[in-house]
């Protein structure tokens, strides 16, 4: 997938090899907009895939109270194959980008991802006069896209379709 105009996400993606002395540790709290992530996993033998979402470009970005990104790993059925994480508040914004800068450890190893497998990752805000939070948009990688590489992700419309049933409709 390719970022169109002002409309993408960018992550970069690090495919990692087992190596010893890194993240052991408990999740972080959501309170507060800390985020609910996990440490690094140790797989050994196996690949470690760790996503890094450094941005998300759009328009309004001041209308956005509290945003942050939920990353989950589902099969075409739905299903969660690991943990969904949430990432903290972003670290700052501009007037149409806003910063997360954050690593997510996805809590399966590459090689036991089935073919079907897609990463999610919703972007979410807080909406105050609903008090509840909200999906804005959401995008995903399906398996053959986690590469060891930055790639600028499309954004799509709500509501977010974790089964892929039809095509995505564009964030315009």
């Amino acid at each position: 997938m390719s970022g169109r105009g002002s409309r993408s996400m960018s992550t970069q993606l690090a495919a990692e090899s087992e190596s010893e002395g890194e993240g052991e540790g408990d999740a972080v709290s959501s309170e507060k907009g800390k985020g609910t992530l996990l440490p690094r996993p140790e797989y050994p033998g196996q690949t470690v895939v760790a996503m890094k979402i450094d941005k998300i470009e759009i328009k309004d970005v001041s209308q956005y109270i509290m945003p942050f990104f939920t990353v989950s790993v589902k099969d075409s059925k739905s299903n969660d194959l690991c943990p969904p994480q949430d990432t903290p508040q972003k670290k700052r914004s501009d007037s149409t980008t806003i910063y997360f800068e954050e690593t997510v450890y996805l809590h399966i190893p590459l090689e036991k991802m089935p073919e079907d497998v897609a990463v999610f990752f919703e972007f979410k805000h807080y909406k105050p006069k609903k008090a509840k939070v909200s999906v804005r948009c959401y995008s995903f990688m399906e398996l053959d896209e986690i590469q060891t590489c930055s790639a600028p992700l499309e954004l799509y419309k709500k509501p977010t379709d974790f089964k892929r049933k039809g095509a995505p409709n564009l964030l315009t």
